[in-house]
């Protein structure tokens, strides 16, 4: 399997499912849909969405969504596109999706918007797929429910990292380029962005309810970056 170290921990059906996934490209950049069998993706049924990519990704539609979320929380949006989605949720969906679509690389959302519980959270791991050329044309979503309290450990690490979908900005020089915050910290934050050549040095960013704030760049790879804070942000602000 390849080295997917920008990606958090998940839950072991996901791991699964990134390594089936990861099997089915070979030394490509993205797997064609037509290699996804039905018959092989038993072992995730009921838990997957796919959806298309409409209009070079000016927006999305569920093709399929998972028949054992939709009944756990009550919302199907099969056939439906990202107007169905509640509108607290819209935005953060569509950044994650158009991340995925723009970097090619899996994502995962470790608290799904969309599904939504004060006992339990939904871990969502989203897949590009070709439908024959090297574009994001199709997205393979496997989702995972996880109970909020159910690990210590993991709920301590939670409380450092807030997991968002935000969009934001980042300026280098005198430049300012979008880019989509996907967690933050009191130390820093990672994101996904097109900015070529930013490997290294001082940016400032602004994203949600903060900035603009001084940060470094620490590491850079592919489309993802991770950034540490030239200040740290109080605990009233991380959560």
């Amino acid at each position: 399997m390849a080295s997917f170290d920008t990606l958090p921990p998940m839950q072991p059906q996901l791991v699964s499912l990134l390594e089936f996934w990861d099997r089915k490209r070979g030394g490509r950049r993205i797997p064609a849909r037509k290699e996804f069998d039905v018959f092989e993706l038993r072992p995730w049924l009921g838990y997957l969405h796919l959806v298309e990519v409409i209009d070079a990704g000016r927006d999305y539609r569920y093709v399929i969504y998972g028949t054992d979320i939709a009944m756990a929380f009550g919302i199907d949006l099969t056939g439906k596109t990202l107007d169905a989605v509640p509108p607290s949720a819209r935005d953060a969906i569509r950044n994650a999706y158009v991340a995925v679509r723009a970097s090619g690389e899996p994502l995962l959302v470790e608290d799904d918007p969309v599904l939504q519980s004060s006992l339990e959270r939904v871990e969502s791991l989203i897949l590009p797929l070709s439908m024959g050329a090297d574009s994001v044309d199709r997205l393979l979503i496997g989702t995972a429910r996880v109970e909020r309290s159910a690990n210590a450990l993991q709920e301590r690490r939670r409380a450092k990292r807030v997991p968002v979908l935000w969009s934001g900005q980042i300026e280098r020089g005198e430049a300012w380029e979008r880019c989509v915050v996907l967690d933050y910290s009191a130390l820093g934050a990672r994101l996904s962005l097109e900015l070529p050549g930013l490997s290294s040095g001082n940016v400032i960013i602004a994203f949600g309810d903060f900035g603009p704030l001084r940060a470094r760049v620490a590491w850079r790879r592919g489309e993802h970056a991770g950034l540490e804070f030239e200040e740290k942000l109080t605990p009233r602000l991380v959560g």
